[in-house]
């Protein structure tokens, strides 16, 4: 009596379905251990200047009844929890990877599991800024995260739909600014779904969703900030920031001496320290000038003042911020490795006693003597982001991807989100390299993804056309 063996179609369904389930685990943890590679090149996460203000806000107790204007709470908040309440910093760096990992795993392996992808994304990965962004204790890689998890819950039907509108929220709470960029590249997803005449791929529920995502950040953060400083603005600065730029520009000048006729506020009383001051002294001070704007009771007078000064040269003011914004979009770090070598030692700022954390001199010498970096590998990021963007420019064309639906959607989506970066973070603010590179890395390196994806998809289309049995 011959024996039966083939094998039953629940048990091949249940064999591919745990296949899958150990390709995606598989994925996630070669995702984070990439993410992750320069915290355990340096032994310890990454600090910028900035990072003093979102650790202090939580470290002293006052500070969150106060929490400091220049950065938002929410971010600080985060740390604390993420870190288990101080208990290692470390572990900060670990839960971004991990989210990040996420959102990236699910774009690029939901339909296909390919080893050479993950082992190619894993590279990429490693040597981009993306992981210079999980390891820092800065709110940078929320971008990132923020740009993925919009895209994830509208273009794609996921169902991680929550999360990923939780993790949007979390975005623009982080870094206020993020909501505007994220809402400029969620109006052109719709514009181009609703223009390819796809009713399935513009999904009004998850579309209002994001929406409803973006906007409950920008609405906490305000709340925060007028419960605080009585400023209804989600970022409780702007009028800081902007006054900095337009008076760099010597755009100000003239509603500073309309308005300070009728004011007696301390900027007025002061004007000699604001006048003929570029934007970064006025912002931060310099040596011996000590000229701070950042005082919640000079936001209103200093936002009166923008919007006077933009209203009396609006097209100087648009030139002004078209320039700022194509330069931002120019400029790339040569060398990630000089700008993010810093070697801080384990009983200097990141452990010990917190009192020494406002001690930028020793801040400063610590950077200044770093004379090895583990980061050396990161010298030639400008040329791989480089090559990214040649590469998919030939991908493009080379494969007649322009014919391809889904990644001109993803390509008019990231080319906004990156445009849009540019102009919040440059164009109104002073153009900086690490403001391009977090928006353009992630958005280069996922539309490789998206391509190769559709390169697959092409493939498969073509065999399926020519061999109905190979489908």
């Amino acid at each position: 009596m011959l024996e039966n063996k083939a094998i039953h179609p629940t048990h091949a369904l249940a064999a591919d379905l745990r296949s899958a389930a150990s390709f995606k685990n598989r994925a996630l943890l070669t995702l984070v251990g990439a993410m992750l590679l320069p915290l355990v090149l340096n032994g310890y996460p990454i600090v910028f200047w900035d990072s003093g203000t979102y650790i202090s806000a939580y470290w002293n107790v006052q500070s969150l009844v106060s929490p400091p204007p220049q950065r938002p709470i929410f971010y600080s908040l985060y740390i604390f929890a993420a870190s288990l309440g101080r208990t290692s910093l470390p572990l900060v760096c670990l839960s971004q990877a991990l989210l990040i990992a996420v959102l990236l795993r699910d774009l690029a392996f939901t339909h296909a599991r390919s080893n050479l992808l993950l082992f190619a994304l894993a590279l990429a990965v490693a040597f981009s800024y993306l992981a210079v962004q999980c390891c820092a204790l800065m709110p940078d890689i929320w971008s990132a995260i923020g740009f993925l998890a919009v895209y994830l819950l509208v273009a794609e039907a996921r169902r991680a739909t929550y999360l990923y509108a939780a993790l949007v929220t979390l975005s623009v709470l982080f870094a206020p600014a993020n909501g505007i960029i994220l809402a400029a590249a969620l109006l052109m997803l719709l514009a181009v779904s609703y223009a390819s005449c796809r009713p399935r791929a513009l999904n009004l529920a998850r579309s209002g969703l994001a929406a409803g995502a973006i906007f409950s950040g920008l609405a906490f953060a305000t709340l925060a900030n007028e419960a605080s400083y009585g400023i209804a603005s989600p970022i409780a600065s702007s009028g800081a920031f902007l006054f900095a730029t337009l008076t760099g520009d010597g755009l100000t000048d003239a509603a500073l001496d309309r308005i300070c006729r009728e004011n007696s506020n301390p900027i007025c009383m002061k004007r000699s320290l604001y006048e003929g001051k570029d934007s970064q002294t006025l912002l931060w001070g310099g040596p011996g000038q000590g000229v701070g704007i950042f005082d919640p009771s000079n936001q209103k007078l200093l936002t009166a003042i923008d919007l006077a000064s933009i209203a009396a040269e609006p097209g100087e003011f648009l030139k002004r911020v078209i320039a700022r914004s194509v330069r931002t979009l120019t400029i790339f770090p040569n060398d990630l490795s000089h700008l993010y070598g810093v070697r801080y030692a384990p009983d200097g700022w990141l452990s010990g006693q917190m009192a020494s954390f406002y001690d930028l001199r020793s801040f400063l010498r610590s950077w200044q003597e770093s004379s090895a970096t583990p980061f050396a590998y990161l010298k030639y990021y400008k040329f791989a982001l480089l090559l990214g963007i040649a590469s998919a420019a030939v991908l493009f064309v080379g494969w007649g991807l322009y014919r391809s639906q889904r990644v001109l959607t993803f390509l008019a989506y990231s080319a906004t989100f990156v445009l849009a970066n540019a102009v919040v973070t440059g164009g109104l603010s002073t153009a900086a390299a690490r403001y391009n590179v977090k928006a353009m890395d992630i958005a280069v390196l996922t539309l490789l993804v998206v391509m190769i994806q559709g390169i697959q998809q092409m493939r498969e289309k073509s065999a399926c056309d020519s061999d109905a049995s190979a489908c």
